[in-house]
């Protein structure tokens, strides 16, 4: 643990959530509740973006330094920047309101921002908890609903799967949250990221993550960061998985044109042959995933050009 100074604010947990389910919203308070991080050495806010009924403060008053806030403009990229102008602490953590975090995920977070002072951003071993058994066809791609366990700890200063953090549990020092405020002010595209209301994109955990790779710091995960991601019944099916590969193709495009330098790699001549089998010969569902895709990169390619970029 760190030998900071009780007064200063070590942690600022921003748990985003938009129309959550009570039940599950009621444990990922209660498992912050039951950190071993002193609570005077850490902030909560819950950044209720324009959920119907609101999120009651009751839910966090038993932190002293506990907010629920409002934001009305809807968006997991707008509630975060909220979150991260309402903040005060030195390392920012990011809960997704369906995880929940280890007892000494708030301390090992700490202690590895004081640890690795060259990283920026750094994230967590994600354990999947589904609410039902996933069907054997999406099985392949829970990798993009649940996330992925961390068998041993990985950083990079460039934008490498096994050390890119994703979005739960996502820890960010408060300059590169700063950084990030000024990037998205200056380049209103990288709002198009996140999701928004049904829509499923899902890049702006890594824009923000990599944003510390642009002030020459690395990113990293870490194995003792643990959590378990709750995957309900609602995602585990053929059709939202369809929905969220189209999703990551739409912003892996719009992601390689705001960050060129970290441009996807071109299918090799393989993974080409692969996926016209796969469209000739696969079964349904892979073909409608992989026109799912197609489409959405298009629809990603015109909305670019339509911006000039």
């Amino acid at each position: 643990m760190s030998n900071a100074p009780s007064e200063k604010l070590l942690v600022s947990v921003i748990v985003c959530t938009h129309n959550p389910r009570l039940p599950l919203l009621q444990r990922v308070v209660g498992a912050l509740r039951n950190q071993d991080l002193p609570i005077a050495k850490w902030q909560l806010l819950i950044v209720d973006n324009r959920s119907v009924p609101p999120v009651d403060a009751a839910l966090v008053s038993w932190h002293p330094m506990g907010l629920v806030i409002r934001e009305e403009e809807l968006g997991l990229t707008h509630a975060r920047l909220r979150g991260i102008r309402e903040s005060t602490g030195e390392l920012i953590v990011f809960v997704d309101d369906d995880n929940i975090l280890d007892r000494d995920y708030l301390s090992s977070a700490v202690d590895i921002a004081a640890e690795h002072s060259m990283i920026g951003a750094f994230g967590a071993s994600m354990r999947p908890e589904y609410e039902v058994q996933p069907p054997k066809s999406i099985k392949p791609y829970l990798e993009y609903v649940a996330g992925t366990e961390v068998t041993r700890d990985s950083w990079s200063s460039f934008a490498w799967k096994w050390a890119t953090p994703a979005g739960g549990g996502l820890c960010v020092r408060r300059p590169v949250g700063e950084r990030y405020l000024q990037m998205i002010a200056a380049d209103p595209l990288r709002r198009s990221l996140d999701r928004s209301g049904d829509r499923l994109s899902s890049g702006g955990d890594h824009d923000l993550a990599l944003t510390a790779t642009d002030m020459g710091l690395g990113v990293g995960r870490f194995c003792r960061l643990k959590l378990s991601h709750v995957i309900g019944r609602q995602r585990l099916n053929e059709e939202y998985i369809i929905r969220l590969y189209a999703g990551i193709g739409h912003c892996t495009k719009i992601l390689d044109a705001i960050r060129p330098h970290f441009k996807s790699a071109p299918k090799s001549r393989v993974e080409k042959l692969r996926l016209i089998w796969q469209l000739v010969r696969g079964p349904r569902f892979e073909r409608r995933l992989i026109l799912a895709r197609r489409k959405a990169e298009r629809d990603a390619v015109r909305d670019l050009a339509s911006l000039g970029r």
